[in-house]
Formats: structure tokens, C-alpha cells, sequence
């Protein structure tokens, strides 16, 4: 790479091309600004000028086309008809009476893939377009910067200038004035290209003739610069022939003093040189005896290294034992609180376990109690099974009863059926006078028949009664064997519960005794561990203080080395410096 050597080569210039350089860099700079500035600025002045005049323009020739008149336009797309001849003629006259206006055009609001429609234009561009194959009615494509200033027209629904752009015909600004409906709604433009080449031909200009008058200017300053820079710099050259003799030993150089800034360095200079031959005067002087003195210096040293590479061997040996013995401690802790956590959790589960068993003991009293509740329920549902079976054993006998007298009512209906046929045999025997009995006959029949049916009806419904009751004579006596068998169960169960809460009863005292061990057991555990972390923790801090004075000793040993080290090179560096300093011209 060759940046290296660039930058040394700069570095070798002399003051004065550095300092015309670095002026001719302010001024180069200082110049494109204020050009630079100019140039947007006058841009800036004259578009704002452009876009006052093409106003006026545009507000003098807006009038003389009616939104009615562009909204007819816009509905007929034959040039010859009369609407569109009129357009085309006020456009006519607008290019022939304003030189800068290039064409003025009516073109519909609507913006379609960077299209519009075509509406009205001059003569001249009406040939045009058809020349193209262009017709009114036509989308027409505009450039980015034309659809930009239309939304911007639409959204403000005031003249718009667009930005100054440049085509193959010239640099042109273009004004677009809104169409509105009766509603308020934008439906077409009239739109007019003004000649804007003053802009840049006026850029162009200042650029040309401020460049020539930079240049001019920084040929006269940096002119007079080299000449009043190579005046003043004029005696540097002596100071740095003074400064080369005195690199290379010679004390004796002196430069001419004076008032001004330059002579002033001078007479620093000298005094500088001055103190300096004193300096080195004094140091030849002293480094003899700093030769000396290393000497012995460096001889001591060597005597001390020596011991305090014994005592440090020493100190090793020691903090090795004791860093042993603190490792051998703190693994006894390390056991001792394994035992300790072991017993406290033995302590901890026993103790669960004996309220375990406690809680045990009260659950069995209460399932003995729940037994004893259950023994005397089933003897009561016991006696209630009894009690229902008599009760039933009653119901079959009165059922017997009862079919018994439903015999009698038939018996007795049967009579009365026979009595009441021979009553009305009787009666047809006495004629006349028995018709009266007859009907009395009859009627009975009728109540020995009905009778007989009811009769029949409550053998049935007795028939059935039996037969029911004679289920549930069996289904109870059913019962009543598993109640007693079920009686019987409990009762095993009871024993069984009383057996268990005589056996939870002599566990729980062996826990509870158990339980009391280990919490003694395990609160001497703790005494114990803790006299011995204290006797750990202070055989880590011997082993602390014992590493110290291990690193301590280490220090000083390489403390005691390096001041041999330093010793040493003290007398290299007083034989190199005796030999200097006889080198020097004072």
C-alpha cells in the first residue's frame, strides 16, 4: 500500500506549503459554500418570479374560458365543432401574444395509470397528436412530476405551479388551474407551459463567473501569502541548524536573540542550551558515584535474595501442613453436617410418624364407636323386621276371615236368588193380586246377582291380598336372616377394630419414646457440628493468614529479585552513562 508513504511525504513539507495549503483549502471551501448557496438561492428567487408572473398569466386568461364552456368541451371530441374551435383559438392567441408561454391545454381531473383525458388544445398540437394518432378524448400519458402537481390541484383546488423540469424542447414550468362543478368537485384543468430557461441559464451564469472570481481570488491571497510567509519563517532555518548541531552533542551552539517572536524563541533556545550544559555537567559528576554505589548495592542485594529464598521455602512447607489440615477439618464438618441433616430427618419423620400413629389411634376409637352405633341400628331393624312380620302374619289370618264372610255372602246370595225365583213363581200363581210381589221379586234377584258379582270381585281381590302377602311374609323373613347375618359381621368387625386400637395404643408409645431419643440425639448432633465449624473456621483463617505470608514472602522474594534485577542494570546503565556523558562537548 502506498498511504504510508504519502503521509510521511506530507509530513517532510515545510511549514509554508502547509500553511498555503491549508489556506487554499479554506478558501476552496469557504467559495463552494457561499456558490453553492448562491446557486439555490437564485434558483429559489428567480421560480418564485417564474411562478409570480405565469400567475398573472394565468389569472388574466382563466376567465376567458367558463367551467360550462371546458364541460362542454370535454363531452365532444370533434375539433371542428364549435365549442372546441373557440378553445383552440383563445390558445392560439395566448402563444402568439405570450412568447414565453410554449402552449396552454384543457385536460380532465381524473388521473388513470399517470393518464388523462385529452379536452383542449391549440391548432399546432391538435395536428400534432393527430400526426401520432392522437385524438381528443384520448388518455394521454404524463410525466411523474405533471401527475404530482394534479393530486396537489385537487387536493387544494387552487392554481398549482409545478417543479421546473427539462425536456428535449427546453426547461419549462407548467401552471394548472381547476375546474369545479357546481357541487365543488375538480372535473378538469386548464393547464399552461411557461419557458423557464432563465432559471438555469441565470444558475448557470453565477456559477461561471463566481468560479472565475474564486480563483482569481485565491491566486492573489495565497501570492501574497508565500511572500510574507517566507519573511517570517526565515529564520526557523537557523533554529534548525542549531537544534541538528545540538542533537548531536554540541553544547556550545547559540542563536541570535531579538525583540520579535522568532528572536525571542532564540534567546529560549539558548537558555535551554545553557541549562542543559549545567545538567549534564551535575550528571557526570553523579554518575560516578551512582556507579559506585549500584555496586555495592547490587552485591547486598544478592545476600538478601539469597535469605529470602530460605524463609520463603520455609513458609511454603508450613502453609502446605496447615492448608492440609483445614481441608481434613472442613471435610469432618462436611460429615458431620451430613449425620446431623440425617438425623433431623429421622427426628422429623418420627415425629410425623407419632402423630401419624396418634391420629391413628383416634380414628380407630371413633370407628369402635361408628361399630357400636351400627350393632344397636341392626338390632333395632332387627325387632322392625320381627314387629313387620307378625304385623303380616295378622294380615293373612284377617285375609282368611275375610274370604270366610265373602263365602257366607255367597252363600247367602245364592238364597236369595232361589227365594226370589220362588217368590215370583208364587206371584205368577196369584195372578193379579201377585204382580206386586212380583216386582218386589224381581228386584231382590237383581240385588242377589249383584250381590253374588261383588262377592266374586272380593274373593279375587282377596286371592290377591293373600298372594302378596305371602311374597313379603318370605322377602321379610329373607331380610331378617341377613340382618342377623350382617349382626353378626359387625360384631367381628368391632372386635377386630378393638384389637387394632389396642396394638395402635403400644405402638405409639414405642414411637413417641423413639421420637424423644432422636430429637436428643439429633439437638447433641448440632452442638457437636457447630464446635466443630468453629474450630473449622479458624483453622480457615490460619490457612488464610498462612497463605498471606506465604504471598508475602513470595513478594518479597521476587521483590528482593527484581531489586537484584534493578541493581544490576543500575551499574549497566552508570557504565553506559560515564561513557555518554565523556562523549558530550561542553
Amino acid at each position: 500500500m502506498k498511504l504510508p508513504q504519502e503521509l510521511g511525504g506530507i509530513r517532510r513539507w515545510s511549514i509554508v506549503t502547509k500553511n498555503m495549503i491549508l489556506t487554499s483549502a479554506s478558501i476552496l471551501m469557504t467559495g463552494v459554500i457561499l456558490i453553492a448557496s448562491s446557486f439555490y438561492i437564485q434558483g429559489g428567487v428567480l421560480t418564485n418570479q417564474l411562478e409570480s408572473d405565469s400567475k398573472e398569466v394565468m389569472e388574466a386568461w382563466m376567465n376567458k374560458v367558463t367551467p360550462a364552456e371546458a364541460a362542454e368541451a370535454m363531452k365532444t371530441t370533434d375539433r371542428n365543432a364549435p365549442i372546441q374551435k373557440k378553445l383552440s383559438g383563445i390558445f392560439d392567441e395566448l402563444s402568439a401574444t405570450h412568447p414565453n408561454v410554449a402552449q396552454g391545454y384543457i385536460f380532465g381531473s381524473e388521473v388513470v395509470d399517470d393518464s388523462t383525458l385529452m379536452i383542449a388544445f391549440p391548432t399546432a398540437i391538435l395536428d400534432m397528436f393527430e400526426g401520432e394518432g392522437l385524438h381528443l378524448g384520448d388518455q394521454l400519458g404524463q410525466p411523474a412530476f405533471h401527475v404530482k402537481g394534479v393530486q396537489e390541484m385537487l387536493k387544494t383546488k387552487q392554481i398549482t405551479f409545478t417543479k421546473p423540469y427539462k425536456d428535449d424542447y427546453g426547461t419549462w414550468l407548467t401552471v394548472l388551474y381547476p375546474f369545479q362543478d357546481a357541487s365543488g368537485q375538480v372535473f378538469a384543468y386548464m393547464g399552461m407551459d411557461f419557458d423557464a430557461s432563465i432559471i438555469l441559464n441565470g444558475q448557470q451564469d453565477l456559477l461561471k463567473y463566481t468560479s472565475l472570481a474564486l480563483i482569481a481570488i485565491l491566486l492573489v491571497i495565497l501570492t501574497f501569502q508565500y511572500i510574507t510567509m517566507r519573511r517570517t519563517f526565515a529564520p526557523v532555518k537557523d533554529l534548525m541548524q542549531a537544534l541538528d548541531k545540538l542533537s548531536q552533542g554540541d553544547f556550545g551552539v547559540q542563536l541570535k536573540a531579538g525583540e520579535s517572536e522568532l528572536g525571542q524563541v532564540n534567546a529560549k533556545f539558548n537558555a535551554t542550551v545553557a541549562n542543559m550544559k549545567e545538567m549534564i555537567m551535575t550528571l557526570k559528576a553523579v554518575s560516578t558515584q551512582s556507579a559506585e554505589q549500584a555496586r555495592v548495592l547490587f552485591t547486598t542485594s544478592e545476600e538478601n535474595h539469597q535469605s529470602s529464598m530460605n524463609i520463603t521455602n520455609h513458609i511454603e512447607e508450613i502453609s502446605e501442613k496447615v492448608s492440609l489440615q483445614s481441608k481434613s477439618i472442613g471435610e469432618s464438618v462436611t460429615s458431620l453436617e451430613e449425620i446431623n441433616s440425617g438425623v433431623s430427618t429421622v427426628a422429623g419423620s418420627t415425629s410425623s410418624l407419632s402423630e401419624a400413629s396418634l391420629q391413628m389411634k383416634e380414628q380407630s376409637e371413633l370407628g369402635g364407636d361408628n361399630i357400636s352405633k351400627v350393632m344397636r341400628q341392626m338390632d333395632s331393624l332387627q325387632q322392625s323386621v320381627q314387629n313387620s312380620v307378625t304385623s303380616i302374619e295378622q294380615l293373612q289370618k284377617r285375609s282368611g276371615e275375610i274370604e270366610e264372610i265373602v263365602q257366607v255372602i255367597t252363600q247367602i246370595s245364592s238364597q236369595t236368588h232361589l227365594l226370589s225365583l220362588n217368590a215370583s213363581i208364587e206371584a205368577a200363581r196369584a195372578g193379579d193380586e201377585g204382580r206386586g210381589f212380583a216386582v218386589v221379586a224381581n228386584q231382590v234377584k237383581k240385588l242377589a246377582e249383584e250381590s253374588g258379582k261383588s262377592a266374586e270381585k272380593i274373593a279375587d281381590l282377596v286371592r290377591y291380598i293373600q298372594s302378596e302377602t305371602m311374597t313379603a311374609v318370605t322377602a321379610i323373613s329373607e331380610g331378617q336372616r341377613n340382618v342377623e347375618a350382617g349382626i353378626d359381621v359387625v360384631k367381628e368387625t368391632g372386635e377386630l377394630f378393638y384389637s387394632i386400637l389396642h396394638a395402635t395404643d403400644a405402638i405409639t408409645s414405642q414411637i413417641q419414646e423413639v421420637s424423644a431419643s432422636t430429637e436428643e440425639m439429633a439437638a447433641e448432633t448440632e452442638q457437636i457440628t457447630a464446635t466443630i465449624k468453629q474450630i473449622s473456621v479458624f483453622a480457615e483463617r490460619n490457612a488464610d493468614i498462612s497463605e498471606h505470608i506465604k504471598s508475602s514472602a513470595l513478594e518479597q522474594r521476587s521483590s528482593a529479585g527484581k531489586i537484584v534485577d534493578s541493581a544490576e542494570s543500575l551499574n549497566q546503565i552508570s557504565g553506559k552513562l560515564e561513557k555518554v556523558v565523556e562523549g558530550l562537548k561542553l
